[in-house]
Order: C-alpha cells, then sequence, then structure tokens
C-alpha cells in the first residue's frame, strides 16, 4: 500500500508498523509504503511505529524515524518522534531543528495535556516490531540531550 506521509491513519500503523519513503515520485518525496520485511542492516528511510513509554508510565502510539542501529548517541540528535494523540499526530522537533519554537518539548506537553516532567524522557524499544535483540533499538528521547552538540558536530555526525 502507498500513500503520503501526512495521510497515514492509526489502522495504517496497526495493520502495518513498517513503512519507507517510496523516493519514486520526485513531485511527491512524502510517498510511503508499507514494509513486509522486518529484519534490516540499514534502518534509513524507514518508519517504525510502535508504543513509547512517556516519563509518567503512559504508552502512546508514535512513529519513529531516522533511528540509527548507532545507538543512542546518535539517536539522542537525530530519531525523529511522532506522537499520536485522538487520531492526531504531532512531530516532535528536535533541539537543532528550526521548527522547535513550535513543535517542541513543551508543546507536545501540551498537546497531550501534560507537563513536561511527565512527558520526558520517552522510552521506545523497538527490539520486537523489528524481530530483533539488539539493544540499539531501545532507548530515550530527551526534552533537550544530555551534551547536545554544535552544528559542525552536527554536521559531522550525520556524514558518519
Amino acid at each position: 500500500m502507498k500513500k503520503c506521509f501526512h495521510d497515514l491513519t492509526v489502522s495504517d500503523v496497526q495493520a502495518d508498523p513498517i513503512w519507507r519513503f517510496t523516493n519514486e515520485n520526485p513531485d511527491d518525496d512524502l510517498e510511503v509504503e508499507s514494509v513486509k520485511e522486518t529484519h534490516f542492516s540499514n534502518l534509513s528511510g524507514l518508519i517504525i511505529a510502535s508504543q513509547v513509554e512517556f516519563a509518567d508510565s503512559s504508552k502512546h502510539l508514535a512513529l519513529l524515524q531516522n533511528v540509527s542501529l548507532a545507538g543512542q548517541k546518535v539517536n539522542d540528535h537525530f530519531l525523529s518522534l511522532t506522537i499520536e494523540m485522538n487520531g492526531d499526530w504531532f512531530p516532535l522537533a528536535r533541539y537543532h531543528d528550526a521548527a522547535i519554537e513550535n513543535f517542541g518539548p513543551e508543546q507536545l506537553a501540551a498537546f497531550v495535556g501534560k507537563a513536561v516532567k511527565d512527558v520526558f524522557p520517552i522510552r521506545y524499544d523497538l527490539r520486537e516490531t523489528l524481530h530483533s535483540d539488539s539493544m540499539r533499538l531501545a532507548g530515550f528521547v530527551r526534552d533537550v540531550p544530555i551534551s547536545p552538540l554544535t552544528d559542525d558536530e552536527l554536521i559531522s555526525l550525520a556524514l558518519q
């Protein structure tokens, strides 16, 4: 099945938890398709639906992108998280993203009706979905990384 990323529904991702950008249509860089395989050597371009756990132990459906098999060091800065609430999606901007003022941790907390301290850190674990026992598929999304990187450091890490 193919559709626009912004049109993914809860039903879509519950039926097929793994999606990828098709990169087939130059006029639609947001086209995604469901993926049936579950073993990957590279997670680039994948969108993985999974339950995440907020700091207050509540569980929420999320879409995770830019998950790196390198683990928490890279995911602290680049993992992308979109949280579902009542059929609506909220794309969390990271500390270095241009959209941080509108889609930052405080705005996510408001979206789900909680205090920031009750949301962050957000725990994720993709091992079951991806049929792997690698601890690199489990980690946390903090409101601000323990050690934020400079622009030059972000670029260097992204190019590795």
